[in-house]
């Protein structure tokens, strides 16, 4: 208790975890109580629909439901995650941001812990509402659909997080022109280059992505844990260099 009452008294740093825990709860509050969470609602009700239009269709294969989820993904998390940054400089609130005794990859972080479960929690309701409206996966499937959807929110957080911190202005249109102009083609593509495509390695997890042999979940795990380290060390890297040149000035 004392150290926190010195901490607001006297300005001295916070440490990491304890920084990030309070950037994560308030951004939490920010984001539910915004219209963001509705726009994301909105996206997420679009693939049940879809589903359920497939049904009557005849479409119930769990590989035709899936694919507007994995853009459902790519969608939401950069709302929440690319979104917040953009709101920061917006009200102008980025700078004081940075300007805080507190170390400014725990803001980051913060706004990182606050979205992945909001935005993977949106996606992964999708999921089961897909699940029910088609009444055609097994529940296997299921699992493996939101374990697909959760991991790749957290890849996709992170991609917003770098890019949100290189070019802070225009993060979320970056953001979406790499997932959805870049990234989705590069799925694709039938070489090895698509193990760096985020939405293959959704699909991969999700067991719908026509790989033939299918390679093991882990294969998908391991490739998104990698290039959700690659996007994160550039975002932190980012921020060292920032740290450094306000230590000269």
């Amino acid at each position: 208790m004392s150290g926190g009452r010195e901490t607001a008294r006297g300005g001295a740093e916070l440490g990491g975890l304890a920084a990030t825990m309070i950037q994560a709860r308030w951004n939490a509050r920010r984001m539910l109580r915004g219209r963001i969470v509705w726009v994301a609602g909105l996206f997420a009700a679009l693939p049940v629909a879809y589903t359920f239009l497939a049904g009557m269709n005849n479409v119930a294969a769990w590989s035709d439901i899936f694919p507007p989820l994995v853009m459902l993904a790519a969608v939401v998390a950069p709302l929440f995650m690319a979104a917040s940054m953009a709101e920061e400089i917006e009200e102008r609130t980025y700078t004081y941001l940075w300007s805080r005794p507190v170390p400014r990859w725990s803001v980051v972080m913060g706004k990182l812990v606050a979205s992945i479960p909001i935005a993977g929690g949106i996606v992964a309701l999708s999921v089961v509402g897909c699940y029910a409206a088609g009444k055609g996966a097994s529940s296997e499937q299921l699992v493996r659909g939101i374990a697909a959807v959760a991991a790749g929110t957290i890849t996709a957080c992170s991609v917003s997080a770098a890019l949100a911190i290189l070019l802070p202005r225009a993060g979320l249109a970056v953001t979406y022109a790499y997932l959805l102009a870049l990234d989705l083609p590069v799925g694709a593509i039938p070489f090895s280059i698509r193990n760096a495509s985020i939405t293959h390695e959704i699909r991969l997890i999700a067991g719908v992505s026509g790989v033939e042999p299918e390679p093991p979940i882990t294969h998908g795990v391991l490739w998104l844990a990698g290039i959700s380290a690659f996007w994160l060390a550039i975002a932190f890297w980012r921020l060292r260099r920032a740290e450094f040149s306000s230590g000269e000035k």
